[in-house]
């Protein structure tokens, strides 16, 4: 099934109240707290990379770059998870959103260009 919307709009906007009554008790505020430390990480990378303006210029090689720059970090040599572990999670979900949101400007730009 294709959906149809624009370039920036939601797929569906998700309340904490609202998530799918298959998961269990305190996944659904899990989730909303895990997201909100995907957003605070996303913040913090703007504020140390200089947001759209720094994000719009790369290249989706460039991405790929970057998670595997991240990923290869995740474990030591014999596959254990590194102290960071956590932070590192973080970033990766960070840096999806980055990519995420500079593809979806890239698309706006070229729809509004027509």
């Amino acid at each position: 099934m294709a959906i149809d919307i624009e370039p920036g709009e939601p797929l569906y906007a998700i309340e904490a109240t609202e998530y799918p009554t298959d998961m269990p008790a305190g996944s659904i505020e899990h989730l909303m707290h895990v997201l909100g430390l995907v957003a605070d990480h996303r913040y913090f990378q703007d504020m140390q990379w200089g947001g759209p303006a720094h994000d719009d210029g790369h290249t989706p090689i460039d991405w790929e770059l970057i998670f595997g720059s991240h990923i290869r970090r995740l474990t030591d040599y014999d596959g254990n998870p590194t102290e960071d572990y956590p932070a590192r999670l973080l970033k990766i979900a960070a840096v999806a959103v980055a990519a995420y949101q500079a593809w979806d400007r890239a698309q706006a730009r070229v729809m509004a260009e027509g």
